[in-house]
């Protein structure tokens, strides 16, 4: 997204900013408006094979079985005892919001941080970039 340069904010342009954002007591939720030039754009995309290397698709959505499979072979090459799958990076990730009372929520032009107090986690930050 940081790439893409996806934020009407044009002084949000790398992950690190999200650490420095403010929510004001009391609002529970920081808006976070998205171009309008976003509306179509997946936000997990496709790579493509290039002539010197790889480069992100700009309009291919990652699919799930790229997804599925890209984890399992990581969950082999670390040595885990169980198959990793997506369902488990959700479970997890939704279990640790849930605990520390932050949330994301990604709905078509407008990405909200809600439930933040103070600054957003590093947590929050690494699932942006």
């Amino acid at each position: 997204m940081f790439d893409d340069k996806a934020f009407t904010a044009l002084n949000l342009t790398s992950p690190e900013q999200l650490s420095i954002l403010e929510i004001e007591p009391g609002c529970n939720q920081l808006l976070l408006p998205l171009k309008p030039a976003m509306d179509d754009v997946p936000v997990f995309r496709s790579v493509m094979k290039m002539m010197y290397g790889w480069a992100i698709s700009p309009s291919k959505p990652l699919t799930y079985s790229v997804v599925r499979s890209s984890m399992r072979r990581l969950g082999q090459i670390t040595g885990f005892k169980q198959v990793t799958r997506p369902y488990a990076l959700r479970y997890g990730a939704g279990k640790a919001f849930n605990e520390n009372g932050q949330c994301l929520l990604y709905n078509e032009s407008v990405v909200v941080l809600t439930g933040c107090t103070g600054n957003i986690s590093e947590a929050l930050q690494n699932l942006m970039m």
